[in-house]
């Protein structure tokens, strides 16, 4: 006796979908929540020598969101705002909790923002009670948005997207948006928006530009880059300047190593001392500039010499 089987319903390939890109662990808010995390981990430097911070805050996160269909308090934009800050706010708590300090705003919004963006992915037959808050999300922070014409003249940061600090500015940005877009919600501007920037730079296929880019173009290194990645020694007579390498255990586990690659004199001045720390920032071997994003980011953050993880993943689906 043969078994009998059906042809998949519009329900079944999207599931097949969901299945793909989320993966079969946890229940569906987990997937979203776990899948955003990679929509801004490879800003996280060195997160790494904090194990417990990404699975304490990914909690915060997944219990936040699971609660907010049952959120009586929450029935308008001003209350969708404040909720919103306040799970930032505890966000960034929960990393400095674990001793990872450095988690900014930038970041949280970027992953609350994306696992409230992927629960509406999932729909509301999978995630009943999200529907009422579609109207008031976010749209979520990023170069792709940054860049895009329908953005322009709306975002004052002195900073990139996962380095705001401010609440308050970043809020701004948000209100600009629904200021341009009184008709539409933002996070389905956003969805329009995102994907006619990413059909435009990515015509059919991933294609990578062999151009060399000039100087002048390339981003100037940030501290925070070079107070994590680049560690100086005095020994003896000598300085001793060190390269944190991020390595890859699987997919998803990133561990640092680092990896002596200079040697000054102990009388070296500054000027030479930035001049040998700004060699090792344009050394292809340790560090590399996405032509995407434009940021300069550590060699194991880069799936090519051109091409960041992030943007592989965020701009190409590539799944990591």
């Amino acid at each position: 006796m043969s078994d009998n089987f059906p042809e998949p319903s519009p329900l079944d390939q999207h599931d097949f979908l969901l299945l793909l890109y989320f993966g079969a662990e946890g229940d569906d808010v987990a997937r979203a929540v776990r899948r955003a995390y990679q929509d801004l981990s490879r800003t996280v430097y060195r997160v790494g020598s904090c194990p417990e911070a990404r699975p304490l805050a990914q909690e915060v996160l997944r219990s936040e969101l699971a609660a907010l269909p049952s959120r009586d308090d929450v029935t308008n934009q001003g209350t969708f705002d404040a909720w919103h800050e306040d799970v930032c706010r505890k966000l960034s708590a929960a990393f400095a909790t674990a001793g990872y300090t450095s988690f900014r705003v930038g970041q949280a919004q970027k992953w609350l923002n994306m696992a409230l963006k992927y629960i509406y992915v999932f729909g509301e037959t999978r995630l009943p009670g999200y529907a009422r808050f579609y109207r008031f999300c976010h749209v979520p922070i990023d170069n792709i948005v940054l860049n895009s014409p329908r953005f322009y003249g709306l975002a004052h940061f002195a900073e990139a997207w996962s380095r705001i600090t401010e609440y308050s500015k970043y809020l701004a940005f948000q209100v600009a948006v629904r200021e341009r877009f009184p008709h539409s919600p933002p996070l389905a501007v956003e969805f329009r928006v995102w994907q006619q920037e990413y059909a435009s730079n990515n015509p059919g296929h991933l294609q990578l530009t062999q151009r060399r880019p000039s100087p002048e173009s390339l981003p100037k290194p940030s501290e925070d880059l070079i107070r994590d990645f680049i560690r100086q020694e005095r020994v003896g007579n000598s300085i001793r300047l060190s390269v944190c390498q991020i390595l890859w255990k699987g997919s998803h586990e990133p561990r640092s190593h680092w990896r002596q690659v200079m040697t000054l004199p102990a009388e070296t001045d500054a000027a030479a001392m930035i001049k040998a720390i700004d060699a090792i920032l344009h050394d292809g071997r340790y560090f590399g500039v996405c032509k995407e994003c434009n940021e300069r980011l550590p060699a194991g953050w880069m799936l090519s010499n051109r091409l960041c993880h992030r943007c592989a993943s965020t701009n190409h689906g590539v799944v990591f």
